[in-house]
């Protein structure tokens, strides 16, 4: 009996730890896409020869604070994989209690919901920078014609490539 719990925790263990393999995977996608948008957020305003106006600066706080929320999500990640790895080892060895496992279970499930919640922080962001872009295109639009119409249209093209891979991303979750 404890020989097939073992074996139905160490299978519950393997699933979990492929979980977080999914999910890091998933957050790395999501820190990607979001240098994306940086990138372009840069090039857009380099368009603009005006001052820094307030929205901008509001956006770049926003996109600081969540990147440091990543960050953290990662570290939490990260600590949660390890107390995994532990746990396995010290299950071989002593056998892993059943109230321990629910604990680390129950950590898991928070930190997934957790990187959940920054995508989706992520996504509404970025539905920000479209709101931007649009504005600053009107804007350069008005100054400078069919150039920036171009601009606007790779732009839009490349910010629906990006919704795309986050609804993937999200939809994998």
């Amino acid at each position: 009996a404890a020989d097939a719990r073992l074996q139905t925790t160490q299978a519950e263990l393997a699933d979990f730890k492929m979980q977080i393999a999914r999910q890091a995977e998933e957050l790395n996608v999501a820190r990607n896409q979001h240098a994306s948008c940086e990138e372009e957020i840069l090039r857009l305003q380099g368009l603009l020869d005006g001052g820094r106006d307030v929205e901008r600066m509001t956006l770049e706080y926003r996109t600081e604070a969540n990147e440091r929320t990543i960050l953290n999500l990662n570290q939490q990640l990260d600590f949660a994989t390890k107390a995994l790895q532990a746990a396995e080892l010290d299950k071989a060895e002593t056998g892993l209690q059943q109230a321990e496992y629910a604990k680390l279970h129950a950590e898991k499930e928070a930190l997934a919901a957790q990187v959940d919640q920054a995508l989706s922080s992520l996504h509404k962001q970025m539905c920000e920078v479209d709101t931007l872009r649009a504005a600053a295109d009107e804007m350069h639009a008005a100054m400078s014609g069919e150039t920036a119409a171009d601009d606007l249209e790779d732009a839009e093209d490349r910010v629906a490539l990006l919704e795309a891979e986050l609804d993937q991303a999200r939809a994998d979750t």
